[in-house]
C-alpha cells in the first residue's frame, strides 16, 4: 500500500508543500516553484541556504534564510571546501530546518540545487541532516551542466550524483534531473537564454502535475490520483519532468503521437535513445484540454493513450486528462527510474580529463607532481567503474594527456626568452 494513500482525501489547499533552495541556482528553482504553486492557492514553506552575496530581494521569496558565514566571493565551485565550511553551519541549518518541517512532516519536500560549490554542499550537508534528524529522504532537482562549463562544475555534479544516487552506501534520494545542454533547435540562442528556458521547465510541470493530480478526470477510463504522482516522484534513481505543448506551434492534433511527444522530449534532455526511455521504472502522465465537445475523449487519442501501456516495458503509467482555464493543448509528466542516461558519464569523463589537462596546462606542473594530483583527481574513477562497466561502450574515447618534462637548458632558454620579452 503506498504511503501517500492518505492524500486522497485531502483538497490541494490543505496539503503540505515544502522546497528547501541551496546555491543561487536552487534559489532560482525554488522561487519558480513558490510563485507557481501560489497561483494555484497551494501552500509552500521555503528556506534559502546560500553564500552571502545574496541580495535582500531575493531572499524575500523565502520564509526562512541561512547565510554561510566567510564566503564573500563564494567558493569557486569548489564542492569540498564548500562542504566543509557549510558543515560549521550544521547547528543552525538543522535549527531553520525544525522550524520549517516541524517534529513530523509528512506532505511534499524538495531539495533544489545547481552544481556550483555552495548548491551542492549546502545539499549534501542538508540531506545528512534530513536523514538522520528526520528520517526523511527527499527528492533533489539538480542540473547537468552544459559541456563546455568549468570542469570543476562537471566534477562537482558528477560526484554529488554518484555519491547520493549510486555508490553503495549511498542515501538513495531520488533526483531529478534538468540538463542544460542545448536542444537543436536552440544552438543558435544564447546560452543564457536556453538556461532561463530550462529552469522554468521545473516549476511549470511540477504545479501543473500537482494541480492535475487534484482535479477530476475527464475520464474513468484514464484516471490517476494524487497518491500516484507522489509514488512517482519518489521513485529512486534518475528522473525527469516533461513540459511540451501538444501539435507543436501549429496546434495539429490530427496526428497526435502521445509517446513521440514523451521520447523526444526526455531524449532532448537526456541524451537517451527511444527505447532506453520507455524504460523507465514509473511515469506519471497529465495530458490537458483535448477533451471533444461533451467532455469525451475521441476514438484517435483513446487509441493513442492505450499505446503508452505497451511502450513502457517496465510500468503501467500513470495518466490522467483533465482540463484546465488556458485551454492549451499540452502534455506534463515525470518519467522515473530511467536506466543511467549517457548524459552523466559523459560528464564524468568531461570532469575527469579537463581537469588533468587543467593542471598540465595552468600549473605547468613536471611529471611526479602531475602524478600525485592525478592520484587525487582520479580516485573517484576505481569507486564508479563497478556501476558504469556496463556503459562503457556509450562513452567517447578518453582525453589523453602527455607531459613532456623540460629539460633545465630548454627552461632556462624560456626564461630567457620571457625576458627579453619583457
Amino acid at each position: 500500500m503506498s504511503r501517500w494513500k492518505k492524500f486522497l482525501h485531502i483538497s490541494k489547499e490543505s496539503l503540505e508543500v515544502a522546497i528547501i533552495s541551496c546555491g543561487d541556482t536552487g534559489m532560482e528553482i525554488g522561487i519558480g516553484i513558490i510563485k507557481n504553486l501560489q497561483v494555484h492557492d497551494v501552500k509552500v514553506k521555503s528556506l534559502l541556504i546560500t553564500t552571502e552575496l545574496v541580495d535582500e530581494k531575493s531572499q524575500k521569496n523565502f520564509e526562512l534564510t541561512v547565510s554561510i558565514p566567510g564566503s564573500k566571493d563564494g567558493y569557486a565551485k569548489r564542492l569540498d571546501v564548500a562542504t566543509k565550511d557549510i558543515k560549521n553551519s550544521s547547528d543552525e541549518i538543522k535549527e531553520k530546518l525544525e522550524k520549517l518541517l516541524g517534529k513530523s512532516f509528512e506532505g511534499l519536500l524538495f531539495v533544489a540545487t545547481g552544481s556550483g560549490g555552495t548548491g551542492l554542499g549546502a545539499t549534501t550537508v542538508v540531506l545528512e541532516i534530513l536523514a538522520k534528524e528526520f528520517n526523511l529522504k527527499p527528492p533533489v532537482i539538480t542540473l547537468l551542466p552544459e559541456v563546455f562549463e568549468n570542469s570543476r562544475v562537471q566534477y562537482n555534479a558528477a560526484e554529488f550524483i554518484y555519491q547520493i544516487a549510486f555508490k553503495k552506501r549511498a542515501p538513495k534520494n531520488p533526483i531529478i534531473i534538468l540538463d542544460n545542454k542545448p536542444r537543436i533547435r536552440e544552438l543558435d540562442l544564447p546560452f543564457s537564454e536556453v538556461s532561463k528556458k530550462r529552469l522554468e521547465i521545473i516549476p511549470t510541470a511540477l504545479a501543473d502535475l500537482l494541480i492535475a493530480s487534484f482535479k477530476d478526470s475527464i475520464t474513468e477510463e484514464f484516471d490517476a490520483n494524487v497518491s500516484d504522482l507522489f509514488d512517482v516522484i519518489h521513485s529512486q534513481g534518475i528522473s525527469v519532468f516533461v513540459s511540451e505543448t501538444i501539435g507543436g506551434e501549429s496546434g495539429d492534433l490530427d496526428n497526435l503521437r502521445i509517446e513521440d511527444v514523451i521520447s523526444e522530449s526526455v531524449i532532448d534532455t537526456t541524451s537517451l535513445n527511444k527505447d532506453a526511455v520507455f524504460e523507465a521504472e514509473r511515469a506519471f502522465i497529465s495530458i490537458f484540454n483535448l477533451e471533444q465537445p461533451g467532455g469525451k475523449l475521441d476514438f484517435a487519442t483513446r487509441f493513442e493513450t492505450n499505446k503508452l501501456f505497451k511502450e513502457f516495458r517496465n510500468t503501467r503509467p500513470h495518466v490522467k486528462f483533465v482540463s484546465d482555464e488556458t485551454g492549451e493543448a499540452k502534455l506534463r509528466a515525470i518519467i522515473a527510474g530511467l536506466p543511467l542516461p549517457t548524459r552523466i558519464l559523459q560528464i564524468m569523463r568531461i570532469a575527469r580529463d579537463s581537469r588533468k589537462r587543467i593542471i598540465v596546462e595552468e600549473n605547468m606542473l613536471d611529471y611526479t607532481e602531475i602524478r600525485i594530483d592525478e592520484d587525487e583527481i582520479f580516485q573517484l574513477e576505481d569507486s564508479l567503474q563497478a556501476v558504469f562497466d556496463p556503459y562503457e561502450e556509450e562513452l567517447p574515447p578518453k582525453i589523453k594527456v602527455s607531459v613532456k618534462k623540460e629539460s633545465k637548458s630548454e627552461k632556462s632558454k624560456k626564461n630567457a626568452s620571457t625576458k627579453n620579452a619583457d
